[in-house]
């Protein structure tokens, strides 16, 4: 949550940020407590999401190289990758790409 505190003026209002990172396929439920300093009373806001896990389909799902002679520069085999979700997905190579 952003910002973690915060001072309203009369009549002001402002807008908090919530991140949602589940960490499995199933449904979250969640109350975030709020309190006004001075003021014994709590303001509940109860949250909900829920975690889905990407799939991708890969074609073929298995790559057979053939034998490469030593000191070869590269061998080279293709395959396709189908997102199959109803939403857009990042895909990236662990190998490669150094900021993950």
């Amino acid at each position: 949550m952003w910002p973690l505190g915060g001072t309203l003026l009369p009549g002001q209002k402002s807008t908090i940020d919530v991140m949602f990172t589940p960490n499995g396929d199933k449904s979250f439920t969640q109350k975030m407590l709020f309190k006004c300093k001075d003021n014994t009373k709590q303001f509940t806001l109860n949250l909900k999401g829920q975690g889905i896990n990407n799939l991708v389909d890969l074609k073929p799902d298995l790559i057979k190289l053939g034998p490469v002679l030593p000191y070869e520069t590269k061998a080279i085999e293709a395959f396709e990758i189908f997102n199959p979700m109803e939403h857009p997905i990042e895909v990236y190579s662990l190998d490669f790409d150094k900021q993950y």
